[in-house]
Order: structure tokens, then sequence, then C-alpha cells
């Protein structure tokens, strides 16, 4: 796990879980946030091709009101950024 605040206060946590099976994950924040909403962009191999654009992945799961955790599950061999940063 890997995590940065920018200076304008906004968010980005990357998760990569390297087991075959789905693995529930808990992000803890230190301190309490006020009321932040995180999208997730999931990388799975098994849904996700590459193109010639590269093309951000389209955020899949948006997380609301988060105030102190993120509660989530990943797929197996998959890599989730959670991010303030909205699409």
């Amino acid at each position: 796990m890997s995590a940065i605040e920018r200076d304008d206060g906004e968010i980005t946590v990357i998760v990569t879980n390297y087991d075959l099976m789905d693995r529930d994950v808990n992000i803890k924040f230190e301190g309490k946030l006020a009321n932040k909403t995180f999208y997730r962009h999931n990388y799975n191999i098994n849904e996700v091709a590459p193109n010639p654009n590269a093309d951000i992945i389209p955020a899949s799961k948006k997380i609301i009101n988060v105030t102190t955790d993120i509660l989530d599950s990943l797929p197996g061999f998959s890599v989730a950024v959670y991010t303030t940063v909205a699409d």
C-alpha cells in the first residue's frame, strides 16, 4: 500500500492484491477526514484491456462520506487506486 496527500488536500491510496483470491482491505486514515468522497479505479487483468491511448481506467466505485477508513474487497491479482480526485 502506498499513499500521498497533495498540498491541495487531495488524497490517493494505491493497494495491490498479490493473492489469487479476493481479499478484504481496510484503509485507515490518521485523524478524521471531513466526509471525503473517494473514487476507486480498479485494474484487474481479467477485466481491463490496455489500449493505444493508455486511457485512465474509469472509476468502478464511488465511496462517499469517508471519515476514518475505507472498507473494500479487491479481486485477486488486482491493483486499486482510491483517490479524492474526481474523473
